[in-house]
């Protein structure tokens, strides 16, 4: 519960990190990471949401 508090009082709402700030000497590099969202769930979702759109 410790590292919960700390971490929120690290959260920085202008920064492109969850947690913290890039700071001089650290290392960014980008990663391909697979997408766990299932793609037809969310294109059901958007029929659902402009069908119920088009009714009002």
């Amino acid at each position: 519960m410790k590292l919960v508090k700390r971490n929120q009082k690290l959260h920085n709402p202008d920064s492109p990190l969850r947690i913290g700030e890039v700071n001089d000497g650290d290392v960014v590099k980008e990663v391909n990471e697979p997408s766990y969202i299932d793609s037809t769930r969310i294109i059901f979702i958007s029929f659902i949401i402009e069908f119920i759109l088009s009714i009002f």
